[in-house]
């Protein structure tokens, strides 16, 4: 995540935070935010990889954009660094990959009919 402060507040959150408390207090509003998007029932473990990490991302970006405006911070960039689901995410990957294989499975069987009936013809 990259941010900006908001120099019109700079004063206030000074002593609200205090000169170096502004890491820890973005660092903290930005886990909690990612935190409860996460937690929600409709996020799966699916939604790390593919089309639907990229909506998951910019779900989150919104989210922790929102709570950090109340720190008087804007955030400039969000993205979703790497994720270790461990077993499940092994599983997950063995999943998507199974997918990929039988995809490539059928198109190559489809090639090897082609050149079956040119060989017969």
């Amino acid at each position: 995540m990259r941010f900006a402060l908001n120099p019109g507040d700079l004063e206030l959150e000074h002593e609200r935070f205090g000169p170096h408390g502004w890491w820890s207090a973005v660092r903290d509003g930005a886990e909690h935010a990612v935190s409860d998007a996460v937690l929600e029932p409709t996020v799966t473990a699916e939604h790390l990889y593919g089309t639907k990490r990229r909506d998951l991302d910019a779900a989150l970006g919104r989210r922790v954009t929102e709570s950090m405006r109340s720190n008087s911070v804007t955030v400039t960039s969000f993205s979703l660094g790497g994720c270790s689901l461990g077993r499940t995410g092994d599983v997950v990957a063995a999943t998507a990959r199974a997918r990929f294989e039988i995809e490539r499975e059928q198109a190559e069987s489809a090639v090897r009919r082609v050149m079956a009936d040119n060989a017969l013809s």
